[in-house]
């Protein structure tokens, strides 16, 4: 690259390269002269220049454009507000914000009615646009609750809870492969999804066995 080329580079970027023209121009016990180091100089920041086309790129007003890597969007966090109590308010080119109060609860909005709340300690509920509310608490439990009335919890050992809009209870175990449903009318069916058999229990104590081979026992009590 020539000393003249020309190079898109922020105004800190050019100031450098200012500062790197006089060092440049200073050093006279090398065996290269001035001109051919600030030819190396442009090219590394040429190569600075090309960094901040793939990473985060922050500017003077403290705001900044985001390149997600798995993601062509580009995020613009246009400007920020900061109230007289501290609260930090962003306000997205997308139309979303998000709001940090100084105890660390940042509350983010968009415009399609999504809401996230996130407490300082990790607990956070975030309100989809259908109404679906979503708890997940610092322990790795998920529990989502929809509209309908249905909710389903996820454990971090990977069991999970089911209560159905119309009053079931499922329970799942992966490790054990069981999975035990409870019918409104007190019904249980315990399944074993490794083999296929399952055992029933009716509320006036009729017990159905059906092993793997799909035979069945029936007993009463």
């Amino acid at each position: 690259m020539g000393a003249g080329s020309s190079l898109n580079l922020p105004a800190e970027t050019r100031a450098l390269e200012k500062q790197l023209r006089y060092e440049a121009g200073k050093n006279t016990g090398t065996d290269e002269n001035p001109a051919q180091e600030l030819v190396k100089l442009r090219g590394l920041l040429q190569q600075l220049a090309e960094d901040f086309d793939s990473h985060d790129i922050i500017l003077r007003d403290s705001s900044f454009i985001k390149r997600e890597e798995d993601a062509s969007d580009i995020i613009l966090e246009a400007s920020e507000t900061v109230l007289g109590n501290g609260t930090r308010i962003l306000k997205r080119s997308d139309g979303s914000k998000k709001q940090i109060d100084p105890k660390g609860v940042v509350l983010e909005t968009w415009p399609d009615g999504r809401k996230l709340q996130t407490l300082p300690e990790g607990r956070s509920l975030e309100t989809l646009p259908d109404g679906t509310k979503i708890n997940r608490t610092q322990d790795g439990v998920v529990i989502v609750k929809k509209t309908d009335g249905s909710k389903l919890q996820s454990n971090p050992d990977g069991t999970t809870i089911e209560l159905t809009c119309d009053g079931r209870v499922i329970q799942y175990n992966p490790e054990t492969q069981l999975r035990i449903l409870l019918e409104p009318d007190g019904t249980q069916t315990q399944t074993n999804e490794s083999d296929g058999s399952c055992i029933q229990l009716f509320p006036d104590g009729t017990k159905i066995d059906t092993d793997r081979a799909g035979c069945k026992v029936s007993e009463w009590f």
